[in-house]
């Protein structure tokens, strides 16, 4: 019994040991005897025909009594039922198992294959794949998955991720070949491009070089060994026989771990991650390694021959120039010195005409009057005259009067004077005898005269009213309809500084993980950029992603290229974000946006999982470049343009100087205003002066029609009664005669005002109304 124990002990140190489920015969799992292992509290539960490998008492002490392991032979789905598409497996052994952990909330981690996957956990992960080369080496050669399963065991227990995943474990490192063996099959390959070692159970028909030769003219030598023993180092066979076989690729398999070399080594080694990434599952679950060959090999030969080609790239943009307030002032004065023009002289233009329109109806009607006045004088003397009856000489000198000023007056005020003048001579006449007038004939009531108030609203001219409101309508579609341009951000302006003349731009003080010299030679000059941030993008006008709106600022202003930008998110993380140019689709590139974006992605995070490092992601940056030529060559297989011209992004002034702006414009209209005022203020006051000297040509002619109603009266009076009254006639003659002078020599206001006050006098003097 003691040597029974001891036995059972050293088998589950190795690693083999068995569990009750071990019981089972070949063919397909029952999960039953695995769900009562579980039950009965077996920690590790292993079914027969398993391929996995792992240091048992290391994962047994990271289980501890909360987490338990089932490990499951590869799936031969042909040994289960299937409905329609879907294969009954995961119904008759994963549920039961899943159903066992959930039900009981104890984490299980099952083992399929190589696959590895956890039931019932708080931190909850599904097919963690290796997470180096170093990893997938020893899982794929020694089929050995010590380090996922502590992994699954400490997220089982409930630890973070980041704690979980800092596994120390040492995996072996390849050693050099032996000369000799390396000699051996070298002669073996150059018999036939296909070798299997024996012990090889996966073996590699010599098919697959004769496909690679006539699908995609490539050589290729295969050398395939067995899984290794854990713990064992893999051989490095590939080099020597690169060297050996310089115009070939050659594959070295041992178990499911590819080995390649080629001419061009990194694309053969970037074909062999993204054919890892693509197998995912099938290859670690123990699929055969065909398929890891032929994904090797396509990859391959699409990064060998299809690189995007196209027209050549035009010369640099000249470097954007600050915004420039004197420049945009003298650039937008000369519209806004026409503009101010054309709508103040628009508007003064249009305001003289309505006056001049009103003072024309004003001077017909004045003119209408004076004449009907004028003609009812001249009848009234005219009939006088044939009656035989004495016409007073007042009345004739009147109605001569009105007549010579009737033929110089030009204006409504002049007329109304003729008018004036007319009705005087009426006034002198007796009132003929009213004769009736029949009710058809009545004359109208007139209406209140028409003045300049009809063109105007609260006392404000209309015209004014009507600038106001265009301004208020400009200003509503300035400031509240229209979008003012989106000002481009300081960090999207130096980026773009940045890219006038090559792919890449470095933001200083970035953390370095991309190396910017390979990334600018390999991208050369294709539609692509890259803008490598160092800070995280903190945009709080940003509506959605800041990163994802920064991505789209730069794409916008190197409108054909697709853009990559790199910054830190906010947890801290070193990520990329792709967006299209909006010009990347043109005639020219009739393409999906969306290929080289999601689509191109896809291939990234394909080729890039083992590739990709804290401390190194070029492998992102070349595999995006790689599947950008495969989608640039489908697309486009005669050529697609190249990175086009990086058009500088335009001067945005800042709030000082949009301001300064403003005021300086300001200033120019107010200027243009206050030039207008000051030259309508000289015509005004020229104006003016034409008006008081034609009103004092109109002052001086009444004054002379006054004194020339004297004439009869001083010049001619009648015989003197006596000495005084004689005395009195020749007083009046001579004042007569001064007055007379002073009216011709009068020339101001002033003169014509002491002319009328004298005028007055000898007209009271002399007995004779005005």
């Amino acid at each position: 019994m003691p040597l029974r124990v001891l036995v059972v002990c050293l088998l589950a140190v190795l690693g083999i040991a068995a569990s009750p489920a071990a019981a089972q015969p070949a063919g397909r799992v029952d999960p039953a005897p695995i769900v009562a292992a579980l039950t009965d509290g077996q920690q590790v539960v292993r079914a027969p025909g398993t391929i996995a490998r792992f240091d048992e008492a290391r994962v047994r002490e990271e289980l501890g009594r909360a987490v338990r392991l089932v490990v499951l032979p590869v799936v031969d789905f042909d040994l289960y039922p299937s409905e329609g598409d879907d294969n009954q497996y995961s119904e008759i052994v994963s549920r039961p198992i899943q159903t066992w952990a959930m039900d009981r909330k104890v984490p299980v981690v099952v083992v399929t294959g190589l696959d590895v996957t956890m039931y019932g956990a708080p931190s909850h992960r599904e097919h963690q794949l290796p997470a180096d080369f170093d990893e997938l080496r020893t899982s794929t050669a020694n089929r050995d998955i010590t380090e996922r399963l502590v992994v699954f065991a400490r997220l089982g227990k409930g630890l973070a991720p980041d704690v979980a995943e800092d596994v120390e474990i040492t995996h072996a490192a390849p050693v050099p070949a032996p000369p000799d063996r390396v000699a051996e099959l070298v002669a073996a390959l150059r018999e036939d491009p296909v070798y299997n070692a024996p012990g090889r159970t996966d073996v590699i028909g010599d098919d697959v070089a004769a496909t690679a030769r006539k699908e995609y003219d490539l050589g290729i030598r295969v050398a395939a060994f067995p899984h290794l023993e854990p713990g064992q180092p893999v051989v490095d066979y590939a080099t020597p026989l690169g060297a050996a076989f310089p115009d070939d690729v050659v594959l070295v398999l041992h178990g499911h771990w590819l080995d390649v070399v080629a001419a061009d080594r990194g694309k053969a080694l970037a074909a062999r991650a993204f054919a890892y990434g693509k197998a995912d599952l099938t290859v670690l679950s123990g699929g055969s390694s065909r398929s890891l060959l032929r994904d090797t090999i396509t990859r391959l030969d699409l990064l060998l021959t299809e690189t995007s080609w196209g027209y050549p790239q035009p010369p640099p943009q000249p470097r954007p120039q600050p915004f420039d307030v004197q420049r945009t002032v003298w650039a937008l004065a000369p519209w806004v010195l026409v503009g101010s023009a054309v709508v103040i002289a628009g508007a003064a233009l249009l305001r003289r005409r309505r006056r001049a329109a009103t003072a024309e109806v004003e001077l017909r009607a004045e003119t209408a009057a004076a004449l009907a006045v004028i003609g009812d004088l001249g009848a009234r003397v005219l009939a006088a005259e044939e009656s035989g009856e004495p016409v007073d000489p007042a009345v004739a000198e009147r109605h001569a009067t009105a007549r010579r000023l009737y033929d110089q007056a030009r204006t409504s005020v002049a007329m109304e004077e003729v008018r004036r003048v007319a009705e005087e001579g009426l006034e002198l006449l007796p009132e003929p005898e009213s004769e009736p007038v029949p009710e058809d004939q009545t004359p109208r009531e007139e209406g209140p005269a028409r003045t300049g108030r009809k063109h105007r609203w609260l006392g404000v001219p209309r015209w004014l009213w009507a600038a106001v409101a265009l301004g208020a309508v400009v200003s509503v579609l300035v400031f509240v309809v229209s979008e003012p341009p989106v000002p481009v951000t300081a960090q999207a302006r130096k980026a773009v500084e940045g890219l006038r003349t090559t792919s890449v731009y470095e933001e200083p003080g970035g953390p370095g993980v991309i190396d910017v010299p390979r990334s600018r030679e390999l991208i050369g000059d294709r539609a692509i950029v890259l803008v490598l941030l160092a800070t995280t993008v903190d945009d709080p006008t940003a509506r959605t992603d800041p990163r994802a709106e920064r991505c789209a600022e730069i794409a916008d202003l190197v409108a054909t290229s697709v853009v990559i930008v790199y910054s830190f998110d906010h947890e801290g993380d070193y990520k990329p974000e792709y967006c299209v140019g909006p010009e990347f689709v043109n005639a020219d590139n009739p393409v999906d946006p969306e290929d080289y974006t999601t689509g191109v992605v896809g291939g990234v995070l394909l080729g890039t999982h083992f590739r990709v490092t804290d401390t190194d992601r070029f492998a992102e940056v070349e595999e995006y470049v790689y599947t950008f030529d495969h989608y640039t060559m489908r697309d486009s297989p005669n050529g697609v343009p190249r990175r086009g011209v990086v058009v500088p992004p335009p001067p945005t002034p800042d709030a000082l100087q949009a301001w300064q702006v403003v005021l300086a414009l300001g200033g120019i209209l107010a200027g243009t205003v206050a030039l207008f005022l000051l030259s309508r203020g000289a015509g005004w006051f020229a104006g003016r002066r034409r008006t008081l000297a034609a009103a004092t040509r109109t002052r001086a002619e009444a004054a002379g029609a006054r004194l020339a109603r004297l004439a009869d009266t001083v010049l001619h009076p009648a015989e003197p009664e006596n000495a005084r009254a004689a005395r009195r006639e020749a007083d009046l003659a001579g004042r007569y005669v001064l007055l007379l002078r002073d009216v011709e020599a009068a020339r101001t206001d002033a003169d014509l005002a002491a002319v009328e006050r004298a005028l007055t006098e000898l007209e009271e003097a002399a007995g004779a109304g005005r």
